[in-house]
């Protein structure tokens, strides 16, 4: 399947118009060939200079993130970010590919990021919130927040999940995984017991104690399960022989224990 063709299938599964306003995904850097056959897919969450070596091995034919490469306008980025104007010269240099980013397309979309990770819970959906993209289930009896919280750690593995316990027992859970942990109101407006999200404010974890939500705070990087997940299964219902390269991060954020 040639790259034209792959880029429009993923498009149709995880439409550019479903993004955030404030969002820049699609093609991000790289060489460009769109009748180029595409066998080897190269996933990360995010295009670092520690992908590089590793991509540099496996000379795949496309690249594709959730988190976009260009996150903001590609000529302020360059100027203030001189790692990723290297970063992005040896791409060109030492890679015969393009960079793609699918991320909030991704995370709202059916069978995206919060609906893979829903599945990899165990989580029957029950719906889906106002804004798209906050996914709700109700549990058959309620959980402790410290519970649930202590479940999610076990299933990433974490060393920690911090949480916010109001004294309510959860039925009502939703989540967004990801930075909207300070989209807190949406949470209250879906009469959720329980908001699963990530990178919340002070200011918002002070006005959720005084709604009384019940708040488990997932570091940023649970996204990269659901979005290896969720894109792997994706890719391979497009194009079951791709050859598919998924690069997850080890121990990217520690914590000082005592």
């Amino acid at each position: 399947m040639n790259e034209r063709k792959l880029l429009h299938r993923i498009g149709l599964l995880f439409p550019k118009g479903l993004s955030e306003f404030y969002d820049h995904p699609g093609y991000q850097t790289g060489k460009k060939d769109m009748n180029k056959e595409v066998k080897k897919v190269f996933l990360c969450l995010d295009f670092t200079e520690s992908c590089l070596e590793k991509a540099i091995a496996y000379q795949p034919d496309i690249i594709i993130t959730h988190h976009p490469f260009f996150f903001g306008h590609r000529g302020k980025i360059r100027k203030r970010d001189l790692l990723k104007a290297k970063l992005e010269q040896e791409v060109y240099e030492k890679l015969d590919c393009p960079i793609y980013s699918y991320h909030t397309c991704f995370d709202k979309a059916e069978n995206g990021m919060n609906d893979t990770l829903f599945e990899f819970f165990g989580w029957e959906r029950s719906r889906v919130g106002n804004d798209g993209c906050l996914r709700i289930t109700t549990l058959k009896e309620g959980k402790t927040t410290k519970e649930v919280a202590a479940f999610l750690a076990d299933k990433f593995s974490f060393d920690y999940v911090g949480y916010l316990d109001n004294g309510k027992i959860n039925k009502t859970i939703g989540m967004i995984a990801g930075g909207a942990g300070n989209d807190w109101e949406d949470a209250v407006k879906e009469g959720l017991d329980l908001y699963i999200s990530g990178d919340s404010a002070h200011h918002s974890r002070v006005d959720m104690r005084r709604y009384h939500l019940n708040y488990i705070e997932l570091p940023h990087e649970c996204e990269e399960v659901g979005f290896m997940m969720g894109m792997k299964k994706a890719l391979l219902s497009i194009d079951d022989k791709l050859d598919i390269l998924e690069y997850t991060y080890e121990e990217p954020y520690t914590l000082v224990k005592r």
